[in-house]
């Protein structure tokens, strides 16, 4: 049996979001996404998918893709960051307890 995970996140009622990661094949580091800066408004690339899904982490590495020639790797903190759309990260991306307020 691979060890598969498909993720899918609802942000509203018309846009699902789904990162299918394979973790026998490392597959997921293949993959580029990307998120925007919403201090400056230019878009970040992810460089570790698996922090920016884990809530515990609270920054990701990522590096601006602004301008001709490749940026630095820098850190970027979570609360700075949406979906190129505009959208906030859902909360279970960013908030370690958020099945303790759903019940």
């Amino acid at each position: 049996m691979r060890d598969q995970w498909l993720i899918q996140i609802k942000v509203n009622a018309f846009k699902v979001y789904s990162i299918n990661i394979d973790f026998l094949n490392k597959s997921y580091k293949e993959k580029n996404m990307y998120l925007r800066n919403k201090q400056n408004g230019d878009l970040v690339e992810v460089l570790d998918i698996t922090v920016m899904l884990d809530p515990c982490r609270g920054e990701l590495p990522g590096r601006y893709h602004a301008g001709e020639e490749l940026q630095e790797p820098t850190s970027f903190s979570k609360t700075t960051l949406v979906f190129p759309s505009g959208e906030a990260l859902p909360r279970c991306w960013v908030d370690p307890k958020y099945m303790e307020s759903k019940s």
